[in-house]
This record gives structure tokens, sequence and C-alpha cells, in this order.
């Protein structure tokens, strides 16, 4: 009888420690439970932050939550929405009414424009505008003065134009681009160039020439001159591109960069990088006397007075000349051959970002930018502004 009470005593200790040791498992085990739930809710959360971080970047994310938006257009006259027009009647103006009135957001517009400005012109100005580059969203919008710049040279045309994009979203990789075909390009290719680079980085883009043969109205009516629109062309302006805005919020469109994406133009890769200098070499007969467009230019009118720069291993080279009804001609040349004569003659006042070369190849050069002896017949006078030269 004993027996069977130390049996059932030395049971009774048994379970007792396996009911203690295995609490003991359970509490540890709960505990560890518990710190990697705590630390899964942190990395979710922190996920979530993350998410909530890049929506808040994310132009159409902004728009549908009333968020303010940044927009930069770099264009040329037609970008800027017409000398003439008020105000309040530029398409991108109309465009932020458009907005506020749908999605109740604000937009604030920074404008780089310029009347007869190309690409070349685009990109230098967005590279050297000292302004934080962090936009919501940013219209392009050239090709029409590009045919002429470029005598049809649609590839050095794409070269320009993807790195200006690539730098675009190289600043901020979520930045919304909006390529626009200006109804005034009359160049094929120059068109399918837009449109390659646009789907290539997976941009949208307004086609304006569409818009206005969908709109069965005159050109004479949708036109000033043909090209330069209206303000029933603004109007159809600003309706194709809000309309584009809300087809990409509907279609829950995320705008990204892919920074290690192969070019498009093997050449693009030389508009990395660019900067305006002003320092020359030599001077004869210019002198320093003109303050426009917020820049300082050197001015003469005699024929063959001239300013020497020296060019040192850069791929691209350019100058940056001030266009108006009071300006000749310049004859420039590289490494003492003539290579172009640019027509400084414009109805208005306006920058000219001249493309010389987009590879002039590296080591030293000259280059000597010269008043021409003729001039445009419509100018009023010879007159050669000259700010300084672009490289990179």
């Amino acid at each position: 009888m004993w027996k069977n009470a130390i049996y059932l005593f030395s049971s009774i200790l048994v379970v007792t420690a396996v009911i203690l040791v295995s609490g003991r498992y359970l509490d540890g085990r709960s505990e560890i439970d518990q710190v990697e739930l705590n630390n899964q809710f942190e990395v979710e959360a922190v996920q979530e932050t993350e998410l909530e971080k890049a929506q808040s970047r994310n132009v159409y994310t902004k728009l549908m939550n009333n968020k303010e938006i940044k927009v930069l257009i770099i264009g040329n006259g037609i970008a800027q929405g017409g000398l003439e027009a008020d105000e309040e009647k530029k398409w991108y103006n109309r465009l932020g009414k458009k907005i506020k009135e749908e999605y109740g957001a604000n937009s604030t517009f920074k404008i780089i424009t310029t009347p007869g400005g190309t690409a070349f012109g685009g990109w230098i100005d967005y590279i050297a505008d000292s302004e934080p580059k962090e936009y919501d969203l940013v219209f392009l919008c050239f090709g029409s003065s590009d045919e002429k710049e470029l005598n049809f040279n649609q590839t050095v045309f794409g070269t320009i134009m993807e790195g200006l994009i690539r730098n675009i979203k190289r600043a901020k990789s979520n930045t919304e681009i909006i390529t626009i075909i200006e109804n005034s390009i009359k160049s094929e290719a120059y068109i399918d160039t837009l449109k390659k680079i646009s789907d290539y980085y997976e941009i949208t883009y307004v086609d304006t020439i569409k818009a206005f043969i969908d709109s069965r109205m005159a050109i004479d009516v949708l036109t000033e001159d043909g090209a330069n629109p209206s303000e029933q062309g603004y109007e159809i302006y600003t309706d194709a591109v809000f309309d584009l805005i809300k087809s990409n919020i509907d279609n829950k469109r995320e705008p990204g960069f892919e920074e290690e994406k192969p070019l498009l133009f093997e050449e693009s890769n030389a508009f990395t990088n660019g900067k305006i200098t002003t320092e020359f070499l030599t001077i004869r007969g210019f002198y320093n006397s003109v303050l426009a467009c917020d820049k300082i230019f050197m001015k003469s009118n005699r024929s063959n007075d001239s300013i020497t720069y020296e060019v040192n291993n850069s791929r691209v080279l350019g100058v940056t000349l001030l266009g108006g009804p009071d300006c000749g001609t310049v004859d420039i040349y590289l490494n003492d051959k003539l290579i172009q004569t640019y027509d400084c003659y414009a109805p208005n006042e306006a920058l000219r970002h001249v493309l010389i070369s987009d590879n002039i190849g590296l080591g030293l050069h000259k280059l000597r930018i010269e008043v021409a002896n003729v001039k445009n017949a419509k100018s009023a006078d010879s007159n050669v502004y000259i700010h300084g030269i672009i490289t990179n």
C-alpha cells in the first residue's frame, strides 16, 4: 500500500514539474511572439509611412487629396501662353482653375519659357536655374522652333530632349512629365521623335495637332497666324491637358524613373551637366552695357568686332545671345573656321541659346563670335548682344 502511495506522489511531482516547465516555456514563447509581433507592426508602420511619403509626392495622389501641386513649364512662346494674353487667360492659369474646381487643389506655376525657344535653351535654362527642383508636374513644349534652328535634325533634337528628361527625373524620380506636341510642328520626324521618347520613358503626351483636327474648327480661328494659338486654340490646349490629367488619375498612374535604363540616343549623356561661362579670352570692340532677361550682355553693332573664348574638354558648345527687333547677325568661328552664321533678329526681345555643336571633341578649342557685315532686312539695327558660352 505504501508503495502505491509513493508511486502516486512521484506521479504528482512529475506532472507538476512538467506543468511548471511548460508554463515557463509558454511564457517565454509568448514574450518572443509578442516581440516578433511588435517588430512586425513596426516594419509595417515604416512601410506604410514610406508608402504615404511616396504617394504624397505623386501629383495625382496630391490632387485626389486636395493638396497643392508645384508645376514647371519649360518651352517656347506657345508654352508661354502668348505675349499679349492676360495672365488669367494663359492656358496654364486656366488649367489651374479647372484643377481647383475639379479636385480642390491649388497649383503654383514656374515658367521657363522664351519666344522662339528651343530644347537646347530649355535644357540649359533648367540646369542653370538655382531654385530647388522639387516639382510634381513638368510640361515640356518644344519642336516648332527646333525644326528651324536644327535644320530638321531630329536626332540632335531627340538627344537634347532625352538629356532634359533624365535631368528632371534625377532631381525627383516620380515627377510627372507631360510632353506637348505643338500644333505648329511641321515635320513628321519631329513628331515621331517626341512620341518615341515619351513612349520609351513611359511619359504621357498631349497631341494638340490631333486636338485641333478633332475640334473641326478652322485653323484661322484656332491660330493667330497659322502657328501661334488664338484664345480658342489655347482653350483646346487647356482642355486636352486637363483631360489627360483626369485620364491618368482614373488609370491610377504612378510616375517613376529607372536611372539604369539604357539611353535611347547614345549622345544624350553629354547633356547631363551644363554651365554658362562669361569669362572671355579676348575682346574687340564690344562693351559691357546691357541688362536684359536678367543677364548682362556685351554689345556691339560694328562689323568684325568680336569676342573670343577658350573651350577646354567640353563636348557641348553653345552661345547665349539676345534676340530682338534691333539685332543683327553673328558669324561663329571654331578654331578660326567659320561654322555658322546666326540671325539674331526677332520681333520681340528674347534670349537665344544657340547650339554650335553637340560634340566638338575633347581638347582645347578657340571660339570667336563676330559681328557680321549683313543683317536681316526687318531689323532696325545691327546690334549684337553676347552674354557667354554654354559648355558641359
